[in-house]
Formats: C-alpha cells, structure tokens, sequence
C-alpha cells in the first residue's frame, strides 16, 4: 500500500504553481520560483554572465582594477589569505613589483595561494619608487604618486 504521503505528479506541480503564484511577481515564469527552490548550486548575481565568483552577491567582479587620479594611481588586487607581513613589494625600473604566499593550513591540507604580478608606469608621469602599498582584509592596496609637471 501507498504512503499517504507520496502525491502523484500532477498534483504536486499544481501546488507549486499554486505556491509560485503567492512568491513571486506577477508578470515572473509560473516555474521562476520552483527552479530557485530547488536548484543546487548558488544563485547567481546575474544569469546572462558567467561570473567568475558565484558567492560574490555585491562587489566588483574583477580580481584587480586599476584607477588613475589627479595626484595618483590606484591598483586593487584580491589576496584572500594573504597577511600585510606575507607580502612583498618593490619597484624596479619603473616597474612596481608584488608577490605573497598565502598561509598554510595543515588541518585542512591546504598549502595557501602564491600571488604576484607587476604593473608598469611611465617614468616620466609617476613615481614608482614612491608607491605605497598595504593589504587590508585580503586586498592589497597601491598607491604610485603622480610626478608634478
């Protein structure tokens, strides 16, 4: 004898879209509601896009961005993991230079992330031997001066 409690495949979907109609906007696919209900993986922040980090839900997307101001150029670098001690920064030839090896956590036998990467500027508009940089809750932050005119 049949549980009570398995319903037949009709009935079933009459309910979610009887469930659907209550969660959802009006104008939404009768099935909006159910895909997201059970889908497996996380939303996403915007379906036509593969996003590179799909727990991201605000933010920029981009691991790095690089600004240009009136008195200095701006450069962000995602480093999760990386503490400020961990990171390496030096310029060379008008090359500004950054590396860190992420800590190691032998418990869940994970041997961190390796970073690195340079960015170059123009000698005669900035000064690559005054750059200053920090990390911050796993964004490194640099900061090269503009030369005055």
């Amino acid at each position: 004898m049949a549980s009570k409690a398995v319903m037949s495949a009709p009935t079933f979907i009459t309910k979610l879209v009887r469930l659907n109609a209550h969660h959802s906007h009006p104008h939404a696919s009768p099935f909006s509601f159910t895909a997201r209900m059970f889908s497996t993986g996380p939303p996403l922040r915007n379906p036509k896009h593969n996003d590179p980090n799909p727990f991201l839900r605000a933010g920029e997307l981009g691991p790095c961005r690089v600004e240009k101001t009136e008195n200095e150029c701006f450069m962000r670098v995602d480093v999760p993991g990386v503490a400020e001690e961990e990171m390496n920064v030096w310029t060379e030839s008008g090359f500004v230079y950054f590396h860190a090896q992420g800590s190691k956590i032998p418990e869940y036998n994970y041997d961190g992330r390796v970073f690195g990467g340079s960015i170059k500027f123009d000698p005669t508009r900035f000064d690559s031997n005054g750059v200053k940089a920090e990390v911050k809750n796993g964004v490194l932050w640099l900061s090269v001066p503009r030369l005055k005119d």
